[in-house]
């Protein structure tokens, strides 16, 4: 049992296209060498990463590395974690493709990847990480390109919620 319509909201696989919000697509900063990107969801929305595109190029210096999504609630819990790619190994690039209801998975160590990210809603305050285990110093994130759904934080907790929630009960009653 949930506390709160914005319990129900966050646990509503494919949610996003039964409430009003929009796309945007960020392109941030490239982060530095031997460092990672984390989104931390603004206050004023709740928001789905749909689809994710970034390159990992990988120094001499380590053997493999695993790259995964995280999802992690405020508190710095992982809520759940997707591949974004086979073992990368030393000295190659890696373009992960991912995206929300993706037509194929392809897990590449080189290349290009191709999978799958969860279709979450993500509550204000929440964050999605791009980790890659066994990072070296001079390794590198470069070209995030990322579409998220944002949706007003008082839609996803309040009465509109409602009212959508009441919508898409009754388009699967059938």
């Amino acid at each position: 049992m949930t506390d709160s319509f914005s319990d129900i909201r966050s646990d509503i696989v494919s949610a996003a296209r039964f409430t009003s919000g929009y796309q945007e697509i960020i392109r941030p900063v490239n982060p530095a060498a031997g460092t990672t990107f984390t989104r931390v969801i603004p206050p004023e929305t709740w928001e789905q990463l749909t689809s994710l595109r970034f390159t990992l190029t990988t120094s001499i210096a380590v053997a493999n590395r695993l790259v995964t999504i995280q999802y992690i609630d405020q508190d710095g819990n992982l809520l759940i974690e997707a591949q974004g790619s086979g073992a990368v190994v030393a000295s190659s690039a890696i373009t992960a493709n991912l995206m929300v209801n993706g037509p194929t998975v392809d897990v590449a160590v080189a290349g290009n990847s191709f999978g799958f990210l969860p279709d979450r809603i993500m509550r204000s305050l929440y964050s999605w990480k791009i980790a890659v285990a066994g990072m070296d110093a001079a390794d590198t994130l470069t070209g995030i390109v990322a579409t998220i759904q944002r949706i007003p934080a008082d839609v996803a907790s309040g009465d509109r919620y409602l009212q959508a929630l009441e919508a898409w009960r009754a388009s699967i009653a059938g």
